[in-house]
This record gives structure tokens, C-alpha cells and sequence, in this order.
């Protein structure tokens, strides 16, 4: 079942997968929206207003992952 992981499991993994990378660093990435549009499809990373006035950046076509602020946090959304 989904988010049934023991206590720990998760983070656990995460520092495995990440101690793997060996010496690294963390660091800020910037995107910039962008559309490219093709036989009638609008590719990219495509901002969008909600109905309620908040704004999200959408991976297009299919609308299968979004971006949402707080920018800085990383949020999304699949």
C-alpha cells in the first residue's frame, strides 16, 4: 500500500541512494517556461492559472506532473 513504510524506511533510502553519488553538492536549478507546439500539441513547461487565481507550471502534453510555490520548496504534483 502507498505510505505504508516503516518508521525511518524512506529517509534510510534516500541517504543510501545519495551517499552513493559520492562527493557532491547541493545546489539551486532555475527552469524557464517554455512551449514549443507541434500537429496541433503544446509541448513544455507551460504556466497556468488556476480557477481559484494561483498559478502552476505544467509538464505538457498530458498535464502528468505540476509545479506549484512555494517555488522554492520544490513542490509538485503528479
Amino acid at each position: 500500500m502507498r505510505g505504508n513504510y516503516p518508521n525511518g524506511a524512506v529517509g534510510n533510502a534516500i541517504a543510501r541512494h545519495v551517499a552513493a553519488l559520492g562527493q557532491h553538492s547541493v545546489s539551486e536549478i532555475w527552469v524557464k517556461p517554455f512551449t514549443v507546439e507541434s500537429d496541433g500539441a503544446a509541448f513544455g513547461l507551460i504556466p497556468r492559472q488556476t480557477p481559484s487565481g494561483a498559478w502552476r507550471v505544467e509538464f505538457m502534453p498530458g498535464n502528468t506532473l505540476s509545479f506549484y510555490p512555494p517555488w522554492d520548496k520544490g513542490g509538485y504534483d503528479t
